[in-house]
Formats: structure tokens, sequence, C-alpha cells
């Protein structure tokens, strides 16, 4: 499959380093099986510091290591069959939205969900058993209203929420006596912190100007027209950030740039296809990584 090559899907769980920052301060991590035998997933969505989280790393970094705990899960799977000698191939989720506010309700959160369920629902199918999300504030269940759209119906119908009468509801798939502290209080996350304040991202994390080339300019495009604009990456795996607003709606793609001149576009390696931005409502602000040294080409289609 092109997706899992390009991205290492394959290999994660054994090369994926693994940020450190997702690690302490993303309270996400399986914490067991249901009763059908599904490994559970569980984040205390109220607990997590969003905001701080989006503003000390990237997208591309977020989808990954999602990708790696999805990549996990399957791994968690296949131990699962072999245990109880029939197959298992689902996860459970399940998202104490407890205590989520509107101060983590950023345009970030929107972007960084929205690029991962995209992800999720094309390389995923059938991997989800069951979504609940326990005590969901009014906030949580927009967020759930804007992200909704990029879910396919089959996966919808899998999700459940719960309010007051969760522990009786929850018993039907899970061994309740081992999964409500869990699922309450977050002991599950990989650091065991059960206070929101724990949480907190400290500004130390945070991405600032300070290292990023922040070089502005002005393009002009005529109708029909495209422009190529070249950058140099001195290092392996390096992160770009881009931001941009337009008069009119264009197409964007980055590629690497080979040693003969006269290759096309369409013959160069992708970095990120060729697509359609509407630059012209809104400004348009994302990443990418380059993982080879090299020249690189940024090209917009009018």
């Amino acid at each position: 499959m092109i997706w899992r090559r390009t991205t290492g899907a394959d290999t994660l769980i054994k090369t994926y380093q693994k940020p450190e920052i997702l690690e302490k301060y993303f309270p996400v991590s399986f914490v067991g099986i249901d009763k059908q035998g599904n490994p559970i997933l569980f984040n205390h969505s109220g607990i997590t510091d969003f905001r701080g989280l989006f503003d000390s790393v990237t997208k591309v970094e977020f989808i990954k290591y999602m990708t790696y705990l999805a990549e996990l899960g399957r791994k968690l799977c296949n131990e699962q069959s072999k245990q109880m000698e029939k197959f298992i191939g689902q996860i459970s989720v399940v998202i104490n939205g407890e205590g989520f506010s509107r101060h983590n309700m950023t345009k970030k959160l929107i972007d960084y969900m929205t690029e991962f369920l995209k992800v999720f629902e094309a390389n995923y199918p059938e991997y989800l058993y069951k979504f609940y999300i326990l005590n969901p504030p009014k906030i949580f269940k927009l967020l759930y209203n804007i992200v909704k759209p990029f879910l396919k119906k089959a996966t919808r119908d899998k999700v459940i929420f719960l309010g007051n009468d969760y522990k009786a509801k929850l018993a039907i798939d899970f061994h309740i006596e081992n999964a409500l502290d869990t699922f309450c209080i977050g002991e599950g996350s990989s650091s065991n912190k059960k206070s929101k304040s724990d949480y907190i991202v400290p500004d130390e994390y945070k991405m600032n100007n300070e290292n990023i080339s922040d070089v502005n300019s002005e393009i002009k495009i005529g109708r029909f027209g495209e422009v190529e604009v070249d950058f140099l990456v001195e290092k392996s795996n390096s992160i770009v950030r881009y931001s941009f607003q337009t008069n009119d709606k264009i197409k964007f793609g980055v590629y690497k740039k080979t040693d003969n001149s006269q290759v096309k576009y369409d013959k160069m390696k992708k970095i990120e296809a060729l697509h359609s931005v509407e630059s012209h409502k809104y400004p348009e602000d994302g990443c990418f990584e380059c993982e080879e040294e090299g020249i690189c080409m940024i090209l917009i289609v009018q």
C-alpha cells in the first residue's frame, strides 16, 4: 500500500522515537481489553491541554504519533488473536470528555483532528469496534459535530455518548471492575497523572519564531498561470512551516526536485500532492516534513 510505504507505518513500532511532550502531556494509551478481547485505547480529553499541546507540536508530528498508536493497536490485536485463538482485528476507544472547555476549542484542534480522521478513515477501515465518549460537555459535542462530516457513516454509527448513566452501559462491553477507575480518573495515561494542572504544557515546549526562517514575500500569478518556489532543505526530516493568503482559489503542492532540471513536477517525488486550497477565504497555514536533504519546490497553480 502506497500510504504505508511513504509514511513508514510498517516500521513505526520499532523505529519511531516518540516526542517527549506527547508522552508526558497527552494522556492517551492502551489500558487493557474489552469483553470481546479488543484492545482499549483511552484518552482523558477533559484534562488535556490541547491549546498548549498544539502550540508545541506540528500537525505532521501529531498525525505520526496517532498513526503510531494505531499501529500499536494492530500489534496488540495480533497478540490477542494468538492468546484467545480467534481473530481480533478491532479496538475500542474510550474518551472522557469531562472538563473539556472552550479554552481548548481552537482552530488548530479542529485542523489537527480533521486531518488525522482523514488518515484514519482512509487507511484503517473497520478498525474501530466502538467509540465511547463519557461525560461530554456541550462544547465537546459541538467539536464532534464539526468533525463528524469527515467520518464515514459506519464509523459514526459506532460513536456512543454516555452521561451520568455510563457505568451500567459500559458494563455491557467492559470488565467494569477493572475499567471504571481508569476511565474516570485517567490512571491509564503514560505518567499516571490525575490532575488537570499536571497536564498543562510548559512554555519551554512551545514553538517560537527564534529558530524559524520567516521570509514574507508577494507573488503575482496570471490567470491559469503557475509559480515554482525553490527552497533548500539542509537537514533530513526537517519540518517546514508555511502561511499564505491569496486573492483567488489556488492549487498548492510540494515536491522534491531531481538533478535533472527538465523533469516536470508530476514526475518528481511528492511531499505534499497538488491540491486545492481556499486561501482566498482565510489564511492557509500548515507544515510538511522533508525526509531528505536537497532542493525542494513549492508549486502554486492559479
